[in-house]
Order: structure tokens, then sequence, then C-alpha cells
């Protein structure tokens, strides 16, 4: 179930390492840990829920702490198996929306953060769109173009509302990928503001349609076939996976 809260609002520090209960979530539970960690403006004792490459981050703040209370979070579960679990937390300042990924591990001490991630592209790209963004008539190429870094730099949940908006099409993409019909495959592609669709041998059965790829970082969505093998959540390949309809994922890679 999606939880949203203002930070602060419902969590409340007692005393120092020690911490209320934050209305029916369990202590000590993942959810618990995003909350503490993305909304509390002081984590006391954080090491102790942090394993791996995360106990290197003692004396850093974490994202609550940076934040100090100022933004509203929500949050999902992605991922649950095998002793661990991986959440989505949209964290929302102002106007902007940030999303982050935190992978936790359960260990005999409980539930610890092992790593948190986020998205970037490379920094042309926001300063594009800020640019054309200000530009009040813009040519027939840059409104193109506009279009593009806006679909590159959107959030997770518009991702999402993209992709229902335009599932017809998407669904098109893949079969005309399967019929190799390029001429076909191409203008849909510009229509979606998609720049590729393809298959990769280390995921038989996936279909791959990329909305942009710079250097090891690549974004997009994927449609997994019969007896199809998927990538695996990740914090060093893919990041995020997130079903939206039954065979069609959101993915990103770092």
């Amino acid at each position: 179930m999606r939880t949203s809260l203002t930070i602060l609002s419902l969590i409340f520090f007692t005393a120092p390492g020690f911490y209320a209960q934050i209305e029916d979530i369990t202590i000590g539970s993942p959810a618990w840990l995003v909350e503490i960690y993305f909304s509390e403006a002081q984590f006391a004792g954080k090491t102790k829920y942090f394993a791996g490459e995360m106990k290197e981050e003692e004396y850093e703040p974490t994202i609550g702490e940076e934040l100090k209370g100022t933004a509203t979070i929500s949050y999902h579960e992605i991922l649950s198996e095998n002793m661990k679990a991986v959440y989505a937390v949209e964290v929302k300042l102002n106007e902007d929306i940030i999303d982050f990924y935190c992978y936790m591990l359960e260990t005999n001490d409980g539930w610890k953060i092992e790593a948190v991630r986020r998205f970037l592209l490379p920094g042309f790209i926001y300063s594009t769109k800020d640019s054309l963004s200000q530009i009040s008539n813009l040519s027939s190429s840059d409104g193109e173009l506009l279009k593009i870094v806006k679909l590159l730099t959107s959030s997770d949940a518009e991702l999402k509302n993209y992709f229902q908006k335009n599932v017809n099409d998407f669904y098109k993409l893949v079969l005309y990928l399967e019929d190799e019909d390029e001429k076909n495959i191409q203008n849909l592609l510009n229509e979606l503001n998609i720049d590729a669709v393809f298959m990769d041998d280390k995921f038989p059965g996936c279909i791959f349609l990329q909305i942009g790829a710079f250097d090891k970082t690549e974004m997009g969505y994927f449609y997994s076939g019969e007896s199809s093998s998927l990538p695996k959540i990740s914090p060093n390949r893919f990041i995020y996976i997130e079903e939206i309809l039954p065979k069609w994922y959101i993915y990103k890679i770092i």
C-alpha cells in the first residue's frame, strides 16, 4: 500500500537512539527504515541500521537530515524476496520531485539499509530543459527537443502516466519489432520520443523501449514475452524496475 506523509508530521523523536511507533508500521521493518531515513530530521544511532556501503555514511546526513523536514515523501515497495526489500521513494520539495531507491537487507540483527540510489542524467539535459522552457515561441525542432528532454527528466510517476496514455502505441512497437517493420518502427519511435527499441541477448524474451542512454546511464520501458528472463534490481546496475501493467515495466540503469 502506498504511504504518503509530510516529513515530521507522523514521526516524533523521544530519546537518543529510540523511536516511537509510527502508526501501524513495525519498528525496525523496511517501511520504518524508509520513514526514518527519508523523513526524520534526526536519525540517531543510524549506523545500527546500516550495512555494506552504507556503513561509510555514518558522518553523512540522511535525506531527512539534509532536508530538515521541509519536503513531502511517498513510497512503496517494488521488491520483497530472499531477505531483500527495495522501496521506491518520491521526495517532493516545493515543485520539484526527486525519486530515490532504497535497498534493504534482512540480517540476524534485523533489517538494514545497504544502499540508496538516485538516477541522474548528464547536467546538460537539465540545463537544456530549463533554457527551452523559458522560450515562448520555440521553433519546430526546438519544440520536439523540449518534448524529448521533458520525457527524459520525468519523475517515475510521470513515466507511468506517459506509458498509460500511449499504451496502444507501445504494443504496436512490440508488434512492429517482431514483424521487422522498420518504417513503422521509426515513425512510431519519433511520435513517442523513444530513442530505440531492441532485444538484448542477456535477457531473452524481453523487448526494451529505450527513452535515452548516456554512457552507462539508461532509462525506458521493457516488455517481457513468453519464457522471458527479466533483469534483476540491483544498486549497481538496474537500480529501478517496476511493473506498470502485466508484462510491462519501467527500468533505469546506472
